[in-house]
């Protein structure tokens, strides 16, 4: 197999399980690069709904997640009024100017523990998704467009410039809805129709608020019939797209690493070249959606995958996410959300408070970013990814994942570090959530053996 270079192209692949030779990667400290991208948002954040009973804001917060994105957030909170845009105000016929007519105490308290928690906000304005039948509430056209974008304004300025006895939080990014191509849970009409919503509501909020950016269409996954469709229809109409996003739930790398490079040369050719790429849903997914959603399986098919080692919380989706957090340093991708934090089927924490494996790994790579690293040259192999870095104080670490290859013994040739010493290990793996130990190396080759299967390691020197 080919060695993956620092800087350039990677060969992604293949799901199985195929033998790597331990000794072919290597870490090289005195060759520095880019800045490690922050990629390691997450939508959610610690409940509000329960905080009385048992509150997970420190266990979020300790996770040191760059960005926070808010979408389903009532769904998270049963019964409480909050983040959405019909939740916060609630006649839609009513005054947008009248701060009388916005309810904001619920998201109030909500946005300030993220604020309190260190990480930005992706402020995604309209409705949850709705899995009811036969009638939506909320996640329908709001046919009104001027007088939505005049709502959305409320919301902005309540939080950005302190209207409505608000806050100054300079809030940079706002979503205009969620997955329009999701007809009937989220969307009622066709694409063109969101289409036209967004470039109404677009306009009028850069024209209010030219500092903040703004972006869609928020895809279901990048089909590129519809991310042309709404480039080509937002440059005939000069409406901004300030980032571009869209979610994915794979069960392959390439799902997520490569549609980066797509939408970079569609907006790039549009003239749209500083628009950020935000994959702002994702989620390791090696099932069908019939037996998360469905019935396929029955009850015993729905808890194998929510509590399997192969599941989509187990070990093998922690060396996924690891292995995707160090490959989207070489694509084009701005941000990265995980769905997501507490959430049910999908949380890092469930609903009962319970924190599960690939949560170590998001906090592996937040205590990274605390360091504010910059790349350094390595090399690695498919889908086993080998990530050194620096921080802005001299300190060096590694992130290393495996996905679903046999690399129990890996060995790293060093440069750049004392021919010999100790590193402090923690272990994400079949075995371990997060297992610290120390390590000797001499030689300048670095050994650690490691739990068969999947596995995530931060590595401290």
């Amino acid at each position: 197999m080919k060695l993956t270079p620092f800087f350039t192209s990677l060969l992604l692949g293949l799901t199985f399980s195929v033998c790597v030779s331990a000794g072919d990667f290597s870490v090289d400290f005195t060759q520095k690069g880019e800045a490690v991208k922050p990629v390691n948002g997450t939508n959610f954040w610690a409940k509000l709904n329960g905080t009385n009973i048992c509150d997970m804001h420190q266990v979020v917060a300790d996770a040191h997640f760059s960005t926070v994105r808010l979408h389903d957030i009532p769904l998270q909170n049963p019964g409480m009024r909050i983040v959405d845009t019909p939740q916060i105000f609630g006649r839609f016929d009513a005054n947008p100017n009248d701060p009388k007519n916005y309810y904001w105490d619920a998201t109030d308290d909500y946005l300030k523990r993220i604020i309190d928690g260190g990480s930005q906000i992706v402020y995604r304005l309209g409705a949850s998704i709705e899995h009811t039948k036969p009638n939506r509430y909320f996640a329908k056209d709001p046919e009104d467009h001027l007088q939505f974008a005049k709502i959305c304004e409320g919301i902005i300025r309540h939080y950005n410039e302190g209207w409505g006895d608000g806050f100054h939080y300079n809030i940079e990014y706002w979503e205009i809805w969620n997955e329009p191509n999701l007809n009937p849970q989220m969307w009622n009409k066709d694409f063109k129709a969101y289409i036209v919503m967004y470039i109404t509501v677009s306009k009028y909020l850069k024209e209010k608020f030219p500092n903040i950016k703004i972006g869609g269409p928020v895809l279901t996954s990048a089909i590129p019939s519809l991310c042309q469709e709404f480039i080509d229809a937002c440059k005939a109409a000069d409406a901004p797209i300030d980032f571009f996003s869209w979610h994915s739930y794979p069960n392959n790398p390439k799902a997520v690493l490569d549609p980066p490079f797509m939408l970079r040369k569609m907006l790039d050719e549009a003239g749209y070249t500083k628009t950020e790429l935000h994959l702002n849903e994702w989620h390791y997914f090696p099932c069908t959606w019939a037996e998360i959603h469905g019935t396929e399986g029955g009850p015993a098919r729905k808890s194998y995958w929510r509590n399997s080692p192969e599941g989509l919380s187990g070990y093998d989706a922690s060396g996924f996410y690891g292995y995707v957090l160090t490959r989207w340093q070489d694509t084009p991708l701005t941000m990265g959300n995980f769905y997501g934090t507490t959430s049910g089927t999908w949380g890092l924490i469930t609903d009962d408070f319970q924190i599960r494996k690939p949560y170590y790994v998001f906090k592996m790579f937040g205590e990274m970013m605390q360091m504010k690293p910059v790349r350094v040259k390595s090399t690695d192999r498919e889908n086993v990814s080998v990530m050194g870095v620096i921080g802005e104080n001299g300190q060096k670490a590694i992130f290393a994942s495996n996905w679903k290859q046999n690399v129990e013994n890996l060995e790293i040739q060093l440069a750049g570090v004392p021919e010999s010493g100790t590193v402090k290990v923690i272990r994400n793996d079949n075995q371990n959530d997060w297992a610290e130990s120390t390590v000797e190396y001499k030689d300048s080759v670095l050994k650690i053996q490691n739990q068969p299967g999947s596995w995530v390691l931060y590595i401290v020197f």
